[in-house]
């Protein structure tokens, strides 16, 4: 286990200096030249050679092809340094303190990961079998597109490109998937941390930069304060690891006339299984009988159809999300994510001005910041699609800042950001335009939020640890500050009333339709069919929310709308308070105003505009998919916004300690630490119980270490295969999070089918799978060789599969395999035949 540790460590630290020029030439305007982002950016663009070469066909997907990738990035980086070498050796003599507190910031986070990785590194439940799938598959793949471990003859239709980073980081220290699966993880924390600290320390520097000539004292404060950064987006969480602790000891529950224990509080709130009883009381530690009580803060938010049945809401955090472990794309895509804000960062302090001063599309196309800022920005609709809105809307936001400084405000100007914006978009998809080709997505369109708003008690435990603050920060900068308030007023109440009427008339659409279709049949006859169309769609929109008709459904938004509005009006609070600071009238200010002046409040509240607007998006519209629930649209946007407001908040946190005096002072720093030592019970409690149920003596990275004892026979199945050339396997079909598919989520060969429900949500329906499932079970239980032979010709698959998960799905007839194939493998009740 050290050894696989010590060998990602030292691949890190070498891809982080070596790509270091580079991210000089990307991050010229930041003090710390970007280094902390310099590994993340090596892996971006190492990764990228590796895939777009493979899929041309200029690479193979091995160990000489990674490497010959690698060799790229680092000719590229020396031409560089050639060029800015005087300027790298200004910049790590002036830095070398604080590229050191970074190189030891990147170590601990990602050996601690490494340990508590190790306590439990078993790759099971949850999505971990599929995302190993992919990491398996990708490494055996031939050829890219990389084949879909889980439906032979196709490639992943996935955000793949996180997983093929860690297949190729796999390949390069020549380890299993399951030991890449848990290095991973850590050493995308590592990756996270530094990046974090870099953007807080780019802020802080630049917020304290009109202060007196700084020493190098003052700077290692700036350097330890930016610790903040990765505390506040790893380690702070909602306010749910709190409420557990009130719900142990049986706060707030009363029994009634008949015994039964009964809350209003407890009630009110409303978050599944905190509404209930605890088993036991007068004891502080979270207690779950029968369940895993730690999962419950990742779906704090509570949705009810129609008919008044509990809909699952998703609103992870970084914190359960690390816990958790699992390798999804929304994790992977977290450190690429940070760039974005720190490319956002970098345009707003150069000002824009090689996108601001273009005057037509050739001199924009001309400028390397522009195919620098698509391939790092294109890399999210890769990487995971749904951070793409956010770090592209950053992005865009800020060249508009800049712009209307450089301009002023005219729509002529605005037309202009906007044909530039669609440019860098279309530029974007031009570079990853291979994987799109490939990509089928399970998105139906979007539809209006409209029985489903977040309640302000949910949204407030969701977000504890940041409402109160950004909100104070957000009047702080406003205090003393002129703007046309009116106008703000104006303009905000008319975008609140506009998305509150074109999302109830969305539904009212189908009611008009109805009642014209109607109309024309008394009029002039012979419209049955249309009115019948109009009225199966009116209903099916109905159904979607659970109720008989678009009028009861209409009814019921508007008084759950009127129920609860205030999470709607937080946000837009928040987005009124920051369009005012951004066009606030600039004059003579005294010292004490000049703090809010400072330009990088600029920037930080477009952060807070962002995080909010993402909030603020699901309570009028989400995106339709297989499940027809705000799931989704919560889970990712919440997700990104905690990261933005995770950053927005350390900055403020640090400000408000500095700038407030007197009382304000002391009654600030009080309910902060107050906050803050509430959102630490959950990590506390987290780790805790991990550590105490650990044995020391079972360490281990390898997350597929488990079989060796609890399924033995499949691991010489997998052995066997991966002696033997690639090719399709088949083995049984079950249902999504189980243990079936085992075989080609270890071994990364191709199987005919794994989960169904899986490669549905993948591929938005199940064309692609056919006929697959009730032809596997077929071939496994049919005693005619002439039907298996086709089936397996059709398939063309070269080795079967017959051990416990087959027998007990299928009636399986063996002797037909027994007589007409090969014994590749038999131990036990295990056998893995092959096809000649």
């Amino acid at each position: 286990m050290v050894g696989q540790i010590v060998i990602w460590y030292s691949i890190f630290l070498v891809l982080g200096w070596v790509n270091f020029p580079l991210t000089s030439l990307i991050f010229s305007s930041q003090k710390n030249k970007g280094f902390a982002f310099s590994k993340i950016i090596g892996l971006l663009l190492w990764g990228y050679i590796y895939w777009i070469t493979n899929i041309f066909n200029l690479l193979t997907n091995t160990l000489v092809g990674v490497v010959s990738a690698l060799l790229i990035v680092v000719a590229i980086n020396a031409v560089v340094f050639h060029r800015q070498k005087e300027t790298l050796k200004q910049a790590v003599t002036e830095n070398r303190k604080t590229y050191v507190v970074i190189e030891a910031l990147f170590l601990v986070a990602f050996v601690g990961t490494c340990l508590t990785r190790a306590m439990t590194p078993n790759l099971t439940g949850t999505e971990k079998p599929m995302e190993l799938a992919f990491i398996n598959a990708i490494i055996q793949s031939p050829q890219f597109p990389p084949s879909d471990p889980w439906l032979s003859g196709y490639a992943i239709s996935y955000y793949y490109f996180g997983y093929l980073m860690v297949a190729m980081l796999a390949i390069l220290s020549g380890i299993s998937g399951g030991i890449a699966f848990n290095l991973a993880i850590s050493v995308w924390v590592g990756m996270i941390c530094i990046a974090s600290f870099g953007i807080l320390y780019e802020l802080l520097n630049l917020y304290f930069a009109h202060r007196k000539p700084t020493n190098r004292s003052a700077n290692m404060k700036v350097v330890w304060l930016a610790l903040l950064a990765p505390f506040f987006l790893l380690v702070v969480s909602n306010a749910e690891g709190g409420l557990e602790m009130l719900h142990a000891t049986g706060t707030f529950w009363q029994p009634d006339a008949e015994g039964v224990q009964q809350s209003d509080f407890w009630e009110w709130l409303d978050i599944q299984e905190l509404n209930t009883p605890p088993a036991e009381s007068e004891q502080w530690a979270p207690q779950r009988v029968g369940g895993t009580w730690w999962w419950r803060a990742s779906r704090v938010v509570s949705d009810y159809d129609g008919g008044g049945n509990f809909r699952e809401v998703i609103d992870e955090f970084p914190a359960f999300t690390f816990y958790l472990a699992d390798l999804h794309p929304h994790v992977l895509s977290i450190p690429f994510f940070l760039v974005s804000i720190a490319l956002s960062l970098e345009l707003f302090l150069c000002r824009g001005k090689w996108i601001v001063d273009g005057e037509n599309w050739k001199d924009i196309l001309r400028t390397p910041q522009f195919w620098i800022s698509s391939f790092i920005l294109g890399s999210l609709l890769f990487m995971n699609t749904w951070d793409f809105p956010a770090g592209f809307g950053l992005f865009v936001f800020v060249l508009l800042l800049a712009n209307f400084k450089h301009k002023r405000w005219s729509w002529a100007a605005f037309w202009q950001v906007l044909w530039k914006a669609m440019l860098l978009a279309l530029s974007c998809i031009l570079l990853y335009l291979p994987f799109f080709l490939g990509f089928a997505s399970q998105a139906g369109g979007v539809l209006p939020s409209l029985l489903y708003s977040t309640r302000g008690a949910q949204f407030t435990v969701m977000f504890f640890p940041f409402l109160g603050l950004l909100l104070i920060y957000l009047i702080w900068t406003n205090r003393r500050s002129t703007a046309p308030d009116k106008k703000i007023l104006r303009f905000t109440l008319l975008g609140f009333v506009l998305l509150t009427l074109f999302t109830l008339l969305f539904p009212l659409s189908h009611q008009i339709a109805m009642g014209f279709w109607a109309r024309m049949q008394d009029l002039f006859g012979g419209f049955e069919s249309q009115l019948l169309h109009a009225m199966q769609q009116a209903q099916s929109f109905a159904m979607t929310y659970n109720t008989d008709n678009i009028s009861s459904l209409m009814r019921e938004t508007i008084q759950r709308r009127l129920h609860d509005p205030s999470v709607t009006i937080l946000l837009f609070i928040f987005i009124s308070l920051v369009i005012r600071y951004l066009f606030r009238e600039k004059g003579n200010v005294s010292e004490e105003e000049g703090e809010t002046e400072n330009p990088i409040h600029e920037f930080v509240h477009l952060l807070i505009l962002m995080g909010a607007g993402l909030c603020l998006i699901p309570e009028f519209f989400f995106l339709g998919d297989v499940f027809q629930t705000r799931m989704n649209t919560i889970f990712k946007f919440y997700f990104q916004a905690w990261i933005l407001w995770s950053i927005a908040g350390s900055f403020a946190l640090v400000v408000l300690w500095d700038a407030l005096r007197g009382v304000k002072a002391t009654l600030f720093k009080v309910c902060m630490i107050l906050v803050l030592g509430i959102a630490c019970v959950y990590p506390f409690f987290l780790y805790r119980d991990r550590i105490r149920n650990t044995d020391p003596t079972a360490w281990t990275l390898d997350g597929t270490a488990y079989l060796e004892y609890s399924n033995a026979s499949d691991v010489q199945v997998v052995e066997t295969l991966q002696t033997l050339p690639y090719g399709v396997i088949v083995e049984a079909v079950g249902s999504s999070y189980t243990g079936y598919a085992r075989i080609a989520t270890i071994s990364g060969y191709p199987t005919v089918l794994g989960w169904p429900g899986h490669e549905m949500q993948w591929r938005g329906g199940v064309n692609e799978m056919g006929t697959r499932q009730t032809d596997i079970q077929t071939l496994y239980e049919t005693s005619e060789w002439f039907i298996a032979k086709e089936i397996m010709d059709r398939y063309d698959i070269k080795y079967v599969v017959v051990g416990n998960y087959e027998q007990t799905t299928y009636d399986v007839d063996e002797q037909k395999f027994s007589q007409n194939l090969s014994v590749l493998m038999q131990t036990g009740n295990t056998t893995l035949y092959g096809y000649p």
